[in-house]
């Protein structure tokens, strides 16, 4: 038995307790002698592979009207959704990755293993300037707005500290600034692998920058943080988990934060079951309420919404019915609570928000891939509540139209079940 409640420890614990740049061209130049002819269908070679290398980083398709409208270090359109994909590289287009056209074949990161790279866990600061996602094994991709949030950009990092890890959960850290905490496990699919990390650590503090460093381990000497997450009182609540010769020995704490580890207070199995419970939606932020009722589900059908927001509070709520009969969702909302989006696995979302008197809006969040279901949402509002853009279908990086008024909605998305995930990734898409 694992010990703890599977509605009280991230994913990895229910399933397994069970851009780079484009490199420079390499066209041959044009001879500075010779004969004329031969110089002019040499140049025009290296022109075409020229073009052919920026095409094939997936990097200007709609150039003329994105260039003359937004800087160029924000070449994608947020009105259309943008599909991406956890790679090697970090975070690639989908459709340069070679998935994004129908009956294309998969990229060839997509192998149905448990060694796909998989966005595993989103947040974003309370500043809002941008949505950080955590990559198993690789490190850390940000989708960052225009200004004026017409566009958008997208980068990775790529984290030594990540190499054979797998992410566990990831927080902002403090209200004051745009860091976060990021708790890592070991992976037992890529352990021994490369890239494989020397260092395993437990729990990073990722600054806003980028940069990491490793906190002080939290377990006692041979113990393993099996699951980490802050409770409704703002304290935090941990699992660990030591190899005994009869099994596994399990142990509870609260703390008063993962980043002091003198605040540990030892805690009997049932409180710490009770203090992660879920609790009824009916008592939850009213933003969260409107958004699950703008789902329009089916009568007697409840959910179990696992909600965060910029604030670090990371909260499981039931909205009907039994806990073992309820479908997955995934919620993020404003450090105020105002404001609130929702999204099921299938791609059925809804957002609301009180600044607009209570309005509330349903759409879609088409597949990236045939087969493929949300994991994870985080989100960036913007002032001005509901306008009248649609999240339209489309390739990211194309179509030309105004700024998404509400805001951008990033979701993680997964190809296949965990650990045989085929594809993995984010897509980025307007708020209506």
């Amino acid at each position: 038995m694992s010990g703890g409640p599977a509605y009280g420890r991230p994913a990895r614990l229910r399933f397994a307790a069970a851009t780079k740049p484009c490199a420079p061209s390499t066209a041959p130049r044009a001879p500075s002698r010779g004969h004329p002819a031969t110089a002019r269908a040499m140049a025009l070679a290296a022109l075409v592979l020229a073009a052919l290398a920026l095409a094939g980083c997936g990097g200007r398709r709609a150039a003329a009207a994105t260039q003359a409208t937004q800087p160029p270090e924000y070449p994608w359109q947020a009105a259309v959704q943008g599909d991406f994909l956890a790679s090697r590289d970090g975070l690639v287009p989908l459709a340069a990755a070679g998935s994004g056209a129908a009956g294309a074949e998969p990229a060839k990161e997509a192998v149905a293993s448990a060694l796909a790279l998989r966005a595993a866990a989103l947040s974003a600061p309370a500043s809002g300037g941008f949505v950080l996602a955590a990559l198993n094994r690789y490190g850390l991709g940000y989708v960052e707005p225009s200004p004026d949030g017409a566009a958008y950009k997208v980068r990775s990092r790529n984290l030594p500290e990540m190499g054979g890890q797998q992410v566990a959960g990831l927080w902002p850290r403090d209200a004051r600034d745009s860091g976060f905490l990021l708790e890592l496990s070991r992976d037992p699919f890529t352990e021994g692998l490369p890239p494989r990390s020397d260092f395993s650590p437990e729990l990073l503090v990722i600054e806003g920058d980028g940069a990491a460093s490793t906190l002080p381990r939290l377990g006692e000497e041979g113990e393993d943080l099996f699951a980490l997450l802050p409770g409704p009182s703002g304290r935090w609540y941990a699992e660990f988990r030591a190899e005994a010769p009869l099994g596994a020995r399990l142990r509870y704490a609260s703390l008063a934060s993962p980043e002091n580890r003198k605040s540990a207070t030892e805690l009997r199995r049932d409180l710490f079951e009770a203090a992660l419970a879920p609790r009824a939606l009916a008592s939850g932020p009213m933003a969260l309420r409107q958004a699950v009722s703008a789902l329009g589900l089916a009568a007697g059908q409840g959910l179990l919404i696992r909600a965060k927001d910029s604030s670090g509070t990371d909260a499981y709520w039931l909205s009907s019915g039994a806990l073992e009969d309820a479908a997955e969702a995934y919620a993020w909302l404003s450090a105020d609570g105002d404001r609130a989006v929702v999204a099921l696995r299938s791609g059925a979302a809804a957002w609301a928000s009180g600044t607009s008197g209570g309005a509330a809006r349903a759409f879609t969040v088409r597949p990236a891939l045939p087969g493929a279901e949300l994991s994870g949402i985080a989100a960036i509002f913007r002032a001005g509540g509901a306008g009248a853009a649609t999240a339209a279908p489309g390739a990211a990086g194309s179509g030309a139209a105004g700024p998404a008024n509400a805001g951008l909605a990033v979701v993680s998305w997964e190809s296949g079940t965990f650990p045989l995930v085929s594809a993995a990734g984010i897509s980025v898409v307007p708020l209506p």
